[in-house]
């Protein structure tokens, strides 16, 4: 599943996996009539295939997207004649890209001394928070990653442990959801804290908000409270049916939490510059944003590159740091984040299975004239 966050593997109809926030087709005829209504709802938008593709569709839906590029500072701030931005300050459904900030909540409560990097999660814990099939397979695959075993993503042994950092990695690597609100229920008034230090938007587990989603009417009320733990596995194993892509859209728009493309490049740029909270938190959240670098070819061509991104039907977001090698942009902390919103299904599931979305943020950090063009057609005047 690492992988699969950068390379861009063609997705299956039965199974739509999504970079983090994801939901799977269990009847399989419904996907596939979901996936045949939602292509034909925008045909113009049935391949992007590259990032001029997807440079096109943002131009083309400037009310639903927004974009901020630019070079960072020693100081973590854009460098003024550097920056790009179109509709940087306006709130988006951020799926998964939003555990950078629940990332952020970790580093800082290590470096203040109040949470340590090997405290003891209870893998019991950790899997109470897992819905089956809705995932993508994010959960058994971090488990299959750590060697954890399990039948089915639930931990053979539930009694064991594993350290805090673990949770963490899974969180970003396999964009885990079950970690994600693991970490969340264990910083408590702390992460609430960090979106007031960030101006951001509360955040609470994603397991509500996804229950939530698949209400008959989702944009009413509140998600469900499931910080009990027998109440959230009463409701965990009273199933779920996703519905279609359009109706999974349609609740995730309202239920999902929202930022803006500015609070998480500015985050980002102070972890490549080594200026987010302390240059000791700022390294701690790098050795886990930077999985790009396993990669030999990322290793030449960036001194660092660091990134988390997220999808769920009709969302596509990211937002990264990287330092080339070589090139227009050789040395400098480039910092770039794009999020779309309300995309149709043909031009979501053409983003899904291209990952055009992040052939546009590596060609806008390094090649100057692609920078300008963007520039010249996206840029807020």
């Amino acid at each position: 599943m690492r992988w699969m966050r950068w390379l861009g593997v063609g997705l299956g109809v039965a199974a739509l996996a999504c970079g983090g926030v994801a939901f799977a087709f269990r009847d399989t005829l419904t996907g596939i009539a979901g996936v045949f209504s939602a292509v034909m709802e925008e045909p113009d938008w049935t391949e992007i295939p590259d990032a001029d593709r997807f440079l096109a569709y943002l131009e083309a839906h400037p009310d639903t997207v927004s974009l901020i590029a630019y070079t960072a500072g020693p100081d973590g701030q854009p460098i003024p004649d550097s920056r790009i931005e179109h509709a940087a300050d306006t709130p988006l459904v951020l799926a998964s890209t939003m555990k950078i900030v629940v990332l952020s909540a970790v580093a800082r409560s290590i470096d203040e001394g109040s949470l340590a990097a090997d405290a003891p999660i209870r893998l019991e814990d950790w899997d109470s928070w897992y819905l089956p099939g809705m995932d993508g397979g994010a959960h058994p695959s971090a488990y299959d990653r750590l060697e954890i075993a399990h039948d089915s993503g639930r931990a053979s042994d539930p009694a064991a442990t594993v350290p805090l950092s673990m949770v963490v990695g899974a969180m970003i690597q396999e964009s885990d959801n079950a970690a994600t609100d693991t970490l969340i229920a264990l910083l408590g008034d702390r992460m609430d804290r960090e979106t007031e230090i960030l101006g951001h938007a509360p955040l609470q587990p994603l397991l509500g908000g996804m229950l939530h989603a698949l209400d008959a009417e989702p944009c009413a009320g509140s998600a469900p409270d499931l910080s009990d733990p027998a109440t959230r596995r009463a409701r965990i194993d009273a199933g779920v049916r996703p519905g279609t892509l359009a109706t999974q859209r349609a609740g995730l728009e309202c239920t999902l939490p929202r930022g803006t493309a500015r609070t998480y490049a500015r985050i980002q740029a102070g972890v490549s510059t080594g200026t987010h909270i302390s240059p000791t938190a700022s390294a701690w959240m790098a050795d886990h944003l930077d999985w790009p670098m396993d990669f030999p070819s990322n290793q030449e061509k960036f001194e660092t590159f660091g990134t988390k991104g997220g999808s769920v039907p009709g969302v596509l977001t990211e937002a990264s740091y990287l330092v080339p090698k070589s090139g227009d942009h050789a040395g400098e902390h480039r910092v770039v984040a794009v999020f779309a919103n309300q995309m149709s299904g043909s031009a979501w599931i053409a983003g899904m299975g291209s990952y055009a979305h992040q052939a546009f943020i590596r060609r806008l950090a390094t090649d100057r004239a692609f920078e300008d063009e963007v520039r010249a057609r996206l840029a807020d005047r």
